[in-house]
């Protein structure tokens, strides 16, 4: 962990590998393989990418090129995206989830090109409060982001099985 400066990141990494764990214990692969040097886990079926590039089609006026994003962890059945992953490292005193977490993950899942688009994004934030899960939905279409706590210190297995009912891993 010492590449990490930050509890953020290393909050970032937990989710990222727990992710990993959760997704190819669930397909009852043993060994996945690492693709390359970037974070990258696939089993032929699934894949859990960490630091997903995604160009989405904004650009800064004048500029050549377009704006990116990089959502924490992306989950993929073949080549399809099923749901975007953002791990934060905070809490709020609300319940409700704070416009600007809901506004960066509704941009990272339907902004840019169709087939890196998705309809689930998963919120997974550090609090060692019991909360409950809070969904937000798009009222015209069928995307939804879902905030659920993810405390170390928490029943944090407990999250990663609501994980894999939401994107339907081992179905």
């Amino acid at each position: 962990l010492d590449e990490w400066e930050s509890p953020e990141d290393i909050y970032e990494m937990w989710i990222f590998y727990k992710i990993v764990e959760s997704v190819f214990e669930s397909t009852g692969v043993k060994l996945v393989k690492q693709m390359g040097k970037t974070k990258k886990f696939s089993d032929g079926k699934y894949t859990v990418e960490y630091q997903f590039h995604k160009h989405i089609s904004w650009r800064k006026v004048g500029e050549k090129y377009g704006l990116d994003r990089y959502p924490d962890t992306i989950i993929k059945k073949g080549s399809r995206i099923v749901a975007m992953i953002d791990a934060k490292y905070m809490y709020s005193e609300v319940s409700t989830p704070t416009t600007d977490i809901v506004s960066q993950m509704i941009i990272e899942m339907v902004y840019g090109e169709k087939n890196d688009n998705t309809d689930i994004g998963i919120v997974l934030f550090a609090d060692k409060r019991k909360l409950k899960p809070v969904v937000i939905e798009n009222i015209k279409g069928s995307e939804k982001i879902h905030f659920l706590n993810m405390h170390p210190e928490n029943s944090w297995e407990v999250t990663l099985e609501k994980v894999k009912n939401i994107i339907g891993v081992g179905n």
